[in-house]
């Protein structure tokens, strides 16, 4: 099922007479997705918020969202090389691999593939070849570009359920995206630093949140 599609829960604690979300629990996958955003590239936050903001204003971040839009019209001819361009306003996750695995992967970009170049001579002679994620990049040696498909064999990894954190596990979130585990002391805390005293005045209500 495509991410678009996908939905996940989030429990939410809310304080009826000021209505205020005081924290939300969720599982694994939630936290997963939300822990995710801290292994994304500055440009890929700027991308993914202009193609889902429901304004004609994207959330800005700073002025990156500014610096991005420079890139994005600037001519190719004043960069390096036109694979420059192409690299800054497509940005690669680190985390690719590990990102592939959430239930709802937020980074639009298209899986890792690997252009090596076409002329067999450039490698025949080294150790290592010429290889890059793009298909734009010349090649060092000849000059041609890099469109040619490389294909490598994936590495063993462990066999562990979840992604960044264990799928058993639970954590409650504050609205300021302070993160603790579920945990009953974790609770009674953040309760007592909202000043809540009168239990009966909160309230649960579960949201099915996509991308």
């Amino acid at each position: 099922m495509a991410s678009s599609q996908v939905r996940v829960p989030l429990k939410l604690l809310i304080h009826k007479q000021e209505e205020r979300v005081l924290n939300a629990e969720a599982d694994s996958d939630f936290f997963d997705i939300l822990f995710s955003l801290l292994t994304m590239p500055m440009g890929t936050i700027v991308r993914i918020l202009s193609k889902h903001s429901n304004t004609s204003q994207p959330p800005a971040v700073g002025s990156f969202n500014n610096l991005y839009g420079s890139i994005a019209n600037l001519d190719a001819k004043f960069l390096a090389t036109e694979a420059c361009k192409v690299m800054l306003l497509n940005t690669r996750n680190s985390a690719e691999a590990e990102c592939q695995k959430l239930k709802i992967n937020i980074d639009d970009i298209e899986p890792v593939e690997f252009f090596t170049c076409e002329n067999l001579s450039c490698t025949k002679n080294n150790m290592v070849a010429y290889v890059s994620n793009y298909s734009c990049v010349q090649c060092r040696k000849c000059s041609r570009f890099l469109n040619k498909k490389a294909y490598f064999t994936a590495a063993t990894v462990e066999n562990r359920q979840g992604v960044f954190v264990p799928q058993t596990t639970s954590f409650v979130i504050t609205h300021d995206l302070s993160v603790l585990p579920n945990i009953p002391a974790s609770i009674l805390a953040m309760l007592k630093k909202s000043g809540i005293t009168d239990f009966g005045a909160l309230e649960e209500r579960t949201l099915n949140l996509g991308i």
